[in-house]
């Protein structure tokens, strides 16, 4: 039974994460570090350059170019587990594996995009911007549009919660501005860009408070992303450690337990990994809110 159930579930796997991680998420937008072994990763940040001019027949000076570095640190680790009981056993392995596995990997993207989204902690003074609890207005976009590029940041994405894509779809000025996008959006149910910014949809942005929202404006270097490679960590003591290598670089676990008992066996569908700030000057927390 490990066999066929654990090549089920891979097999599912295989199906369903490309689909899933091609949806509207953060993960896929932040700078991509692989699968690695260790419990941190040190990312190299070295001071900006500057360009000075030369003087013929001046020797150039030259200056140190100091090189800190961000830390990555893999804390988080999330596991959905599975339990085959004896009676589900009649039915084919791909048909449960079927009805598990969607569910289960959307929430570990979940859980990998509101590590990201939480990360609006480390953004501070004038690249936090908006109101808490007041809906997102065009003006406060545009200044995150400016924040970024006065910090010689390119805006990229802005990531908002799905409520206050509503309230944007029913604001006068926003579809007066945008009214010849605004057909197709109407269709597909994506947001044209916004002041240059790739619209990221996700309801896993951090939510202070009922009513109250932070998205992000950024830019992709701003934040970081590592999966772990647990390899050796969970093999052992009679457990089956299968490792799916999926697109955006997400690392996916497939472990059998070695614990069993008269009704059956259990499985867990897991995913390890640690995200980072950066660079915080390459990001802007947008406060926002609707109403409740």
């Amino acid at each position: 039974m490990a066999n066929t159930y654990t090549a089920a579930f891979y097999a599912a796997l295989e199906k369903y994460v490309p689909s899933l991680t091609a949806k509207s998420r953060l993960m896929d937008k932040v700078t991509n570090f692989g699968a690695v072994k260790a419990s941190s990763i040190k990312i190299p940040k070295p001071a900006a350059p500057t360009a000075v001019a030369k003087t013929s027949g001046t020797p150039i000076t030259y200056a140190d170019n100091v090189l800190t570095s961000a830390t990555l640190t893999l804390d988080q680790h999330y596991v959905v587990p599975l339990y085959v009981e004896d009676g589900e056993q009649q039915q084919a392995p791909e048909t449960i594996a079927q009805a598990c596995i969607p569910d289960a990997v959307e929430k570990i993207l979940n859980k990998i995009d509101a590590s990201l989204s939480a990360l609006q902690s480390d953004i501070t003074g004038d690249n936090r911007i908006g109101t808490l609890g007041v809906a997102l207005q065009l003006e406060t976009i545009r200044t995150a549009k400016r924040v970024l590029e006065v910090n010689n940041a390119t805006p990229e994405f802005l990531a908002i919660d799905p409520r206050i894509e509503e309230l944007l779809y029913s604001d006068g000025d926003f579809v007066k501005i945008y009214s010849p996008q605004m057909a197709g959006a109407y269709v597909s149910g994506q947001l044209p860009q916004i002041a240059g910014f790739q619209t990221v949809v996700s309801n896993q942005l951090y939510a202070p408070a009922a009513g109250q929202v932070v998205g992000l404006a950024w830019m992709r270097s701003a934040f970081g992303i590592a999966f772990g490679d647990l390899g050796a960590q969970e093999q052992g003591a009679g457990r089956i450690v299968t490792k799916y290598s999926g697109p955006q670089g997400i690392t996916i676990y497939i472990t059998q337990s070695a614990t069993t008992d008269a009704l059956g066996q259990r499985y867990a569908i897991h995913a390890k990994w640690g995200v980072v700030t950066v660079d915080s000057t390459r990001a802007v927390a947008v406060l926002t809110g609707y109403g409740v």
